[in-house]
């Protein structure tokens, strides 16, 4: 009998250590997913294991104004984000300083992308943005030092200055059907009829770089931090350069100023530390009218080359104070590739004054050396 109650006994308390466990066993599990709300009718859902971050339900997110965010804990982790199909607004600054985030997929229901929504992602190299976005907020990509490309939907509408900082950025992609924005085959963003270049991609390694015909302005900020850059060559027709348009491109040596431009914004030259030549098609009078705005103490420095009326400035490419057959073939050398003109070279060569140098300047020059017309 004291055999048959030892047997019940352990055969109870060992029920009641499985019973004890079974809990521990659950908690373990729900440790690994931490889940809560960031909308009226949104959730988040955290793994712990896959360091998947995905967002789900109907309507918009809450704005996260630099703090508070209710993932925080675990921002540092956080590899992949997905926004489901239900959500129509990525709050402000939601994702800022996830800096091991990689991946970025946005749902076809999200319509708004709030300001500074993926702020300082160091790590992000890739993001699918979904059909219906209508609207890009300011700063959404700023400091996103691993983003290398950005493809733009036919349905935005509205980009604001959303790629400072972004070190590594070679090319932004606009989808040909977008009725707002377009891009070049250098990966320039610009409005559709490109008469604005609204951000040039600041981790391409090109040196030099000439804004098409057709730009009247140059955007905020459209070539800040473009370090690789050392000339810039402005068109004819351009009005308004910008606020902090070349904010610290300290790479940049010399600009070629048309002298169409009216406007020059708040810091367009700050901190471009290695700029020493100003080439202005205009003449000094001309310059003096020009509007422009404060911090650019580098144009204080900078020596500004105006047009003077001397009749050899024009077409004396070769600056020998002669104009003749080999300014001309100079010309054409640029015109196709085999040598690059800058600084007053250009402004010699480009006899029609509209910012670009070709076979019409090339042959004026000519019928102006042997006679056959009297002025350039």
């Amino acid at each position: 009998m004291k055999k048959t109650v030892k047997q019940i006994c352990a055969s109870v308390l060992t029920v009641v250590m499985l019973l004890s466990v079974v809990p521990t066993m659950k908690i373990t599990a729900t440790a690994a997913t931490q889940s809560g709300t960031c909308g009226d009718n949104l959730t988040w859902t955290y793994s712990t294991a896959t360091c998947k971050l995905v967002i789900d339900g109907t309507g918009a997110m809450y704005d996260y104004p630099l703090v508070d965010r209710p993932w925080e804990t675990y921002e540092a982790n956080i590899k992949s984000v997905v926004i489901g199909n239900g959500v129509t607004t990525i709050g402000d600054y939601a994702f800022d300083r996830c800096g091991s985030l990689t991946s970025v997929i946005i749902g076809n229901s999200v319509i708004i992308i709030g300001e500074g929504a993926f702020r300082n992602c160091d790590s992000l190299t890739s993001i699918t943005i979904g059909n219906n976005v209508t609207t890009i907020e300011r700063a959404v990509f700023y400091d996103c030092d691993s983003l290398t490309s950005v493809t733009i939907p036919e349905s935005v509408t509205t980009i604001e200055t959303v790629f400072y900082e972004c070190d590594s950025l070679t090319s932004i992609e606009v989808d040909a059907d977008n009725k707002y924005y377009s891009s070049d085959s250098f990966g320039v963003l610009y409005n559709k009829k490109k008469t604005e270049l609204i951000q040039y991609p600041i981790g391409n390694k090109r040196t030099a770089f000439t804004i098409p015909d057709g730009v009247t302005t140059i955007g905020e900020g459209a070539f800040r931090n473009c370090t690789s850059l050392t000339s810039v060559t402005i068109p004819g027709g351009v009005t308004t350069i910008a606020g902090s348009a070349f904010y610290n491109c300290n790479s940049l040596t010399s600009v070629i100023i048309p002298d169409s431009v009216t406007t020059i914004g708040y810091r367009v030259f700050f901190a471009c530390n290695s700029l020493t030549d100003v080439y202005y098609s205009g003449s000094e009078e001309e310059w003096n009218k020009i509007e422009i705005g404060d911090d650019n103490s580098a144009l204080l420095r900078v020596t500004i080359h105006f047009k003077t009326t001397e009749s050899n400035d024009v077409g004396d490419v070769n600056g020998d104070r002669k104009i003749n057959s080999s300014d001309a073939l100079s010309c054409l050398q640029h015109s196709v590739g085999k040598t690059k003109l800058t600084g007053s070279a250009f402004i010699a060569a480009d006899v029609d004054k509209n910012g670009k140098i070709n076979s019409a300047d090339a042959l004026k020059i000519l019928q102006y050396s042997v006679g056959k017309i009297e002025k350039l």
